[in-house]
């Protein structure tokens, strides 16, 4: 009987020990942060405009360029780079067909504002922009 006991005893100190060693060896497996996978940047991301001029932003690009441009020449003040960068690249992607003249005047200007040293991601972001638009408006 003594012997029967001993056995139990060892099978229930194992099976603790299982039980034990698959719940706590289960944390030691999972990350403990998570990091997000990054998304992707676009134009909307870009930091220098105000909340209250998105909306106003987005009726004068569905407008067209003519619109657009003026969207520009009253809200221009308040923009900041990145982002009045990539409208006004917008603006001369749209205006190309029409004014060909007018578009490689506005995007000599946002090159010649647009440093590619610098450490801010949206404006390196923008930058590359405008070496994909380089072919087309230099």
């Amino acid at each position: 009987m003594k012997a029967l006991i001993v056995i139990i005893i060892i099978v229930g100190f194992v099976y603790a020990a299982r039980f034990l060693v698959s719940y706590y060896g289960g944390f030691k497996e999972t990350p403990t942060t998570q990091t997000a996978a990054p998304r992707a940047m676009s134009g909307e991301d870009l930091s220098g405009l105000p909340l209250t001029f998105e909306t106003s932003l987005q009726n004068a690009e569905k407008a067209g360029a003519a619109e657009l441009k003026r969207w520009l020449e009253t809200y221009r003040k308040y923009v900041k780079d990145p982002r009045l960068a990539w409208v006004e690249l917008d603006y001369v992607v749209m205006v190309s067909q029409q004014d060909p003249k007018e578009a490689k005047q506005v995007f000599q200007s946002v090159k010649q504002r647009i440093s590619p040293s610098s450490a801010d991601p949206g404006t390196r972001f923008v930058y590359e922009r405008i070496k994909t638009l380089e072919k087309t408006y230099d």
